[in-house]
């Protein structure tokens, strides 16, 4: 006896929602009590993978392409707006514009790009601006060759958690929108661009910097990276740092920082100052677990 089957609609939503989407829709064969369960879930994560055919691009990237399309079509939107989403794709910009605009909603509260197409003058794609003014977003991850244009308004009232990895944009723009943000992470190992100050947000409790130094061909200046965090619990803190490229960390007491791990790459000896005042820091916090 299939007791699976039998169990109410939102249960088995929720196991579905636990499974990439591909797989979700693909439970709709089982038998005719399972056509139409996926089309109610608020979980939808899409990812290109599944997809790839090295031999044909373009006929795996057009079965991709209708697949999203037909997945956001035929869902429940308007009974079961989406929750979450995680996209992770090759597609073009005007394909991920338009899925992405069928996403939005007041109900969305985690959003999880990653997108690894390039147009062809080698820049990222610029997502949707709505992304940047969500006022029910928590969590939002973007990852690849995405672009944060200057011009973007950036307001995120209730973000918890950003993670960042992204090549081109206005970071500082995009943290000063944040006013509620608890969880960062900044992975710039590639970014094109030098930023020549940083601050992090004051609200912080967890904070993961990993960053090579980008050189600034109009200044040459070091890039500092302002560390101000009273309520910060948990530091994770990876910095190379050249002479050509050299970054500076600037940080205060850590009253409540419980665990922090450092590996740094100084290779400029009259820089090395700062790295000193940061594990002084550390080492007065009242609650620690400290190794570097």
């Amino acid at each position: 006896m299939d007791r699976i089957s039998y169990l109410p609609n939102a249960i088995l939503c929720n196991i579905l929602s636990y499974l990439p989407t591909k797989q979700a829709v693909t439970t709709s064969i089982l038998s005719r009590g399972w056509r139409h369960p996926w089309k109610d879930l608020q979980v939808i994560d899409i990812d290109d993978q599944p997809f790839y055919c090295s031999s044909n691009s373009e006929k795996w990237e057009a079965r991709f392409d209708s697949f999203v399309n037909a997945v956001l079509a035929q869902r429940n939107a308007d009974s079961y707006p989406i929750e979450k989403f995680r996209l992770n794709c090759e597609s073009s910009e005007e394909s991920i514009s338009t899925w992405l605009d069928a996403v939005i909603g007041p109900c969305l509260q985690e959003l999880y790009l990653r997108l690894n197409f390039i147009d062809d003058d080698g820049d990222g794609i610029s997502v949707p601006e709505w992304i940047f003014t969500c006022p029910s977003l928590k969590s939002l991850g973007l990852t690849g060759y995405i672009c944060l244009f200057d011009s973007h308004e950036v307001y995120l009232p209730s973000l918890k958690n950003l993670k960042l990895n992204i090549d081109f944009g206005d970071i500082h723009q995009l943290l000063s929108g944040c006013p509620a943000i608890e969880n960062l992470e900044l992975l710039l190992y590639e970014f094109r661009y030098c930023i020549p100050k940083l601050q992090m947000p004051q609200t912080l409790k967890s904070l993961t910097l990993s960053e090579h130094g980008n050189y600034d061909e109009v200044t040459g200046e070091i890039s500092v990276r302002e560390i101000y965090t009273p309520f910060l619990e948990y530091l994770n803190l990876s910095i190379y740092s050249s002479e050509e490229c050299a970054i500076q960390v600037s940080a205060m007491k850590f009253p409540n920082m419980v665990e922090a791990h450092l590996s740094i790459d100084e290779c400029a000896d009259e820089n090395v100052g700062w790295v000193l005042e940061l594990i002084q820091a550390l080492k007065h916090s009242a609650k620690q677990n400290f190794w570097h």
